[in-house]
């Protein structure tokens, strides 16, 4: 699990999060061990990276209201 505007290292959501350990930083060196590793794996073997845009205390809202995207926008909120 990593996080929503991770790519975004110019904004100023990456840098106030960084403050607390240069979680972002670590995050983002994360996902391109994540994808340097699966360089080398066989053909077939594939990953998911999830980048959750908001996490929130409260009940589960189920499956039927998770979002699915492509790239790196933040879009809602998931109950931890």
């Amino acid at each position: 699990v990593s996080g929503a505007g991770l790519t975004k290292t110019e904004s100023q959501a990456y840098r106030f999060l960084n403050l607390f350990g240069r979680r972002m930083d670590a995050k983002l060196a994360g996902e391109a061990a994540l994808r340097q590793l699966y360089r080398a794996a066989p053909p077939g073997v594939a990953y998911t990276i999830v980048r959750p845009s908001g996490l929130q205390d409260g009940p589960s809202k189920g499956p039927a209201a998770l979002e699915l995207n492509q790239g790196d926008e933040a879009a809602g909120f998931i109950s931890r």
